[in-house]
């Protein structure tokens, strides 16, 4: 008699292995939260790191912006935002930001940013007033 076999009422199963599920350790884990805007021709991803409690965020966003602009896929193009006094420059105008942000996306995508930017500032993720 086979150890991988049992009878129940008459009935033989067959004994199956369990997976062994590989615990991860904290350390290991970078837990965010995000949201996304995304229209035909550009996608922003905002993203805040929770810290190691996993109930306080970091302070800074990061927003990954993809331009869709390209029909293929594979082409899209992709650059990662992180910086708040860029970010704050381009919401209100400032030229010097202007000319990064004419040279990724036109002027809907730079109208469809500052409104992102102004969403996750009621999220209290970014501060846009100029002295802050």
């Amino acid at each position: 008699m086979s150890k991988d076999r049992i009878q129940i009422n008459g009935v033989w199963y067959v004994r199956e292995e369990q997976p062994q599920i590989k615990t991860l350790k904290p350390q290991q884990l970078t837990n965010t939260i995000n949201c996304i805007y995304e229209t035909d021709k550009y996608c922003f991803e905002a993203v805040m790191i929770f810290r190691d409690d996993c109930e306080t965020l970091y302070p800074d966003v990061s927003i990954e912006f993809t331009d869709k602009r390209n029909v293929d896929y594979d082409e899209w193009k992709k650059d990662y935002l992180d910086n708040p006094i860029w970010m704050r420059g381009v919401f209100h105008g400032n030229e010097e930001s202007m000319i990064d942000a004419r040279g990724i996306m036109d002027q809907e995508g730079i109208d469809d940013f500052r409104a992102f930017l102004k969403h996750i500032e009621t999220k209290g993720w970014i501060k846009l007033d100029e002295g802050e």
